[in-house]
């Protein structure tokens, strides 16, 4: 265990580095992420939105609905507009959240049928969960009363603004649930992903080159240790630190989320934990093909920003193009993404996501063995 003794030893000679990059992570994660109150007893309160309707219906329902929603938001009726183009607006902030109302929407909500209306919500900001709690509410009421038998759509007004007017005085206890929780911290978890990756591709590539050196080569070459012996413990020091990296990116989600807020963390750890396999196996294919300091420098730079643009963690995914969105598929940090913020039934649903990230683990380290083991034979 030679080399993989060296490596240890290198790789602890970059603690100041590694300390340096967790510093900027811990700010980024608290911009990010943000710290909401989680007293015992919160106040609830509601928050005026800036909402976009697009309503196709000239039924007293359809208005009906949008009176209900301008009475506590500011609701702008756009005509004559496409729904990608209220979709941009959205997306850049313009609009909290954009309702489609479809011309049948009477006759959808008479007849009790799916997809009555169409939303699109900004989900970078929190409180547009509102409007989707709202609309929601004013369907489910609805429907409610058409089971029982309203028909008349008159009737059916009278009855959803009775109902939709008793007020109460709620109290929350026991901090925020679920839902609210994965909407709060799931961006700012998935960005974590970037940092891990950058964290990883910078230290492991400045340690490498530093292993590659001609000096530390021709001491490795001397003592006739076999290809397979030199790839095998350059990987498993690799995994070590992957590991130690794993812990310390644990515990400062486990040290800065407090404790009343219930995050499935076997999801968080399975996730990282393939991620970082996934990270080191592309710092392990980097090394393998140059050793220069500065292009690896470059290359750790280029490769993180590209791969967390091209993943949503920047920009949102769905404003990209088809064909960036495409290109986006055979990025390891949009499994990642999709692994922490996907809405799931059992973990069976991250099946994909996971063996994708395992995959891409796996194909990067046979290519950096390969590359390596040409390198050594060639010498």
């Amino acid at each position: 265990m030679i080399i993989y003794k060296m490596i240890i030893r290198i790789f602890s000679k970059y603690w100041k580095e590694l300390l340096i990059y967790f510093l900027i992570f811990l700010g980024f994660v608290f911009v990010a992420i943000g710290q909401p109150e989680v007293d015992e007893n919160q106040a609830f309160s509601s928050v005026n939105l800036d909402i976009a309707v697009v309503n196709q219906s000239d039924d007293p329902l359809g208005e009906h609905l949008v009176d209900y929603l301008n009475e506590s938001h500011d609701v702008e009726t756009l005509s004559n507009v496409t729904i990608e183009d209220v979709e941009n607006e959205v997306f850049s902030g313009t609009y909290q959240g954009m309702l489609y109302i479809p011309e049948n929407f009477e006759e959808l909500v008479l007849n009790g049928q799916a997809d009555q209306v169409e939303l699109l919500l900004n989900e970078r900001d929190m409180s547009s969960a509102q409007l989707n709690t709202e609309v929601d509410k004013y369907l489910r009421l609805a429907n409610a009363w058409v089971a029982s038998g309203v028909s008349v759509v008159s009737e059916l007004t009278d009855q959803l603004d009775f109902t939709l007017n008793e007020t109460a005085e709620v109290e929350l206890i026991g901090g925020l649930d679920h839902q609210n929780v994965l909407l709060a911290y799931t961006t700012g978890i998935a960005l974590v992903g970037y940092f891990v990756l950058q964290i990883i591709l910078g230290t492991v590539g400045m340690a490498m080159s530093e292993i590659k050196s001609k000096k530390i080569q021709d001491r490795i070459n001397l003592s006739g240790i076999s290809n397979l012996r030199y790839n095998t413990q350059v990987v498993l020091g690799q995994v070590t630190y992957g590991g130690v990296i794993l812990l310390i990116t644990l515990l400062v989600l486990w040290v800065y989320i407090p404790i009343s807020i219930q995050i499935d963390y076997v999801r968080i750890i399975i996730s990282l934990a393939l991620f970082v396999l996934t990270a080191l196996s592309m710092a392990f294919l980097m090394t393998a093909i140059t050793n220069n300091r500065n292009i690896i420098s470059a290359l750790t730079t280029i490769v993180s920003l590209s791969l967390a643009f091209l993943s949503g963690l920047f920009i949102p995914y769905e404003i990209m193009g088809s064909t960036i969105q495409r290109i986006a598929h055979f990025s390891p940090l949009f499994y990642f993404r999709q692994s922490v913020m996907k809405d799931i039934n059992s973990y069976s649903d991250l099946l994909t996501e996971w063996g994708l990230l395992l995959a891409f683990a796996v194909v990067f380290t046979l290519l950096g063995v390969a590359i390596s083991q040409q390198k050594r034979t060639g010498k």
